[in-house]
């Protein structure tokens, strides 16, 4: 088709200008760049898997969970489903929950709170622990699984969370 005047073909230019953006995709701006995470989140992610790599040299089950590194708060989490016979007994087969986590928590002074509950030898034993310094949070927790696995577990980890906490 042949425009009549310059006017028109400029119009009709236009159009076809004004058609061809209208069709194509708008550049999507560049996704944000993640927070870069704080340096000792490293250091406290390889200590936790070393402290889980030695009790799983006497029962291989613990090795089954994965550290997650957390991005806000910054942090690094553990949650190791472990069968255990009397926890299992309380909550329909349900294996034993051990967490552990470390996080950023400002806190005018260090301090901890909890503890144990039972014996290495009692069926039904317990750990509830929150250690923090000024800079961060660690966390044990364990209900009511046998006693040998809730005191090897603080002793594999509570010392990890110290050494987190510096």
């Amino acid at each position: 088709m042949m425009c009549k005047t310059a006017g028109m073909r400029w119009m009709r230019i236009l159009a076809v200008a004004v058609a061809s953006c209208a069709h194509a995709p708008a550049a999507a701006p560049p996704p944000p760049e993640a927070p870069k995470l704080p340096a000792w989140i490293d250091g406290c992610a390889d200590r936790l898997r070393t402290a889980q790599q030695e009790l799983s040299r006497d029962d291989p089950a613990w090795a089954a969970a994965q550290v997650v590194i957390e991005r806000d708060p910054p942090g690094v989490k553990l949650d190791m489903l472990v069968p255990d016979a009397e926890h299992g007994r309380f909550y329909d087969g349900a294996p034993a929950r051990f967490s552990v986590s470390v996080s950023e928590k400002a806190s005018a002074q260090a301090g901890a709170l909890g503890g144990t509950s039972g014996s290495a030898d009692d069926d039904r034993a317990s750990i509830s622990m929150s250690t923090w310094s000024t800079e961060r949070v660690g966390t044990l927790d364990a209900q009511i699984a046998g006693g040998k696995k809730v005191f090897a577990f603080d002793g594999a980890f509570s010392p990890a969370i110290d050494d987190c906490l510096r």
